[in-house]
């Protein structure tokens, strides 16, 4: 069994839901600095050597899919649009060390320089918690994808979000969802920044991205393509 302890001088977060639990409890795990201020409960959190061990051997090595580019292909697979204006950046240079390391899966870093987000494609968006720091939007084929606003908005109780759509809802392509005050938000986190994810799929071959400056709606994020052969699509 290994067992993980916390200093006495530890904060105690309030309730998360489980995907918040999961990526700030590995990011307290990949970290060196353990004079940390998160906890999840008083006292020691146990957990089975073996369970580790198996989501190392059998999860993909990170970022295998991911090929950074300056032309993103003009082939068949998958369009997807950027859902916010900023600066892309690989996810392996993320200031948080589980998305660093892969444990979000398959995706970017995106330096805010906007202050609204639009849905990358047409399906449903759901906020992940009530703070709504983790956003959700699941096309029909399938494809899902994940953004995740930084754990020090969670504490701020939804100040500094305007949402323009309720908590599932559908939205067609490029409509606006939330609306961010980035000079409010920009207190807590300097520089302003959010994590953009793709869901593992069967089909997913080769995920092309490119690391410049995109604007929120009107460049593509990312470019699929697919395993097997087919029509192509735009999300």
């Amino acid at each position: 069994m290994l067992i993980i302890t916390f200093f006495q001088n530890c904060k105690i977060m309030p309730m998360l839901s489980l995907p918040e639990l999961q990526r700030c409890f590995m990011s307290l795990f990949l970290s060196k600095n353990h004079h940390c201020s998160l906890a999840f409960a008083p006292g020691v959190w146990v957990l089975s050597a073996s369970l580790l061990c198996w989501r190392n051997n059998n999860m993909p090595v990170a970022f295998s899919r991911m090929q950074q580019t300056t032309v993103l292909p003009v082939s068949k697979g998958l369009m997807i649009q950027c859902p916010a204006s900023g600066l892309v950046l690989p996810l392996s240079e993320s200031p948080e060390p589980a998305a660093a390391a892969g444990y979000l899966g398959e995706g970017v870093l995106l330096h805010l320089q906007g202050n609204q987000l639009v849905a990358p494609f047409a399906g449903l968006c759901s906020r992940q918690d009530q703070a709504g720091q983790q956003l959700r939007f699941h096309h029909a084929n399938g494809l899902q994808l994940d953004i995740h606003f930084p754990p020090q908005c969670y504490h701020q109780h939804g100040r500094g979000f305007d949402w323009l759509v309720n908590e599932k809802a559908k939205v067609a392509a490029g409509q606006p969802v939330l609306c961010v005050d980035s000079a409010l938000l920009s207190q807590w986190v300097q520089p302003l920044y959010c994590l953009i994810t793709l869901k593992q799929h069967a089909r997913f071959s080769t995920i092309w991205y490119r690391s410049c400056y995109h604007q929120a709606g009107q460049d593509p994020l990312f470019f699929i393509e697919l395993a097997a052969q087919g029509q192509s699509q735009n999300a």
